[in-house]
């Protein structure tokens, strides 16, 4: 779905209103390593993931796997079905993390 947001965005409200598939984690981990100026990356660094500005597509897809993982074995079926959870989700939740983190330095 291309670079930048406003593709990354139209993507997901096609998926969430049930027209398109969700995007798999080796196309969201792309998508993050192809736009590290934007939340998602960041996200990464500030949970410790050891992701310089030229980190490899192979070290964004696998921090990313990690994280997607951990949260998929974590948590439970009632809170997946409640926060529709999916690669969007976590997507978007690394995002949070990032400005969640620059807003408390602040």
């Amino acid at each position: 779905f291309g670079s930048g947001l406003v593709p990354l965005q139209f993507a997901n409200n096609l998926t969430l209103v049930g027209i398109g598939e969700p995007p798999s984690p080796e196309t969201i981990a792309l998508w993050i390593y192809m736009n590290k100026g934007y939340g998602a990356f960041r996200g990464l660094q500030v949970l410790s993931f050891n992701l310089p500005v030229d980190a490899s597509p192979a070290a964004v897809r696998a921090a990313f796997f990690c994280f997607y993982h951990w949260l998929d074995h974590h948590l439970s079926d009632k809170d997946k079905k409640m926060l529709d959870f999916r690669t969007i989700f976590a997507e978007q939740l690394l995002c949070k993390v990032g400005r969640w983190k620059k807003h408390t330095k602040e």
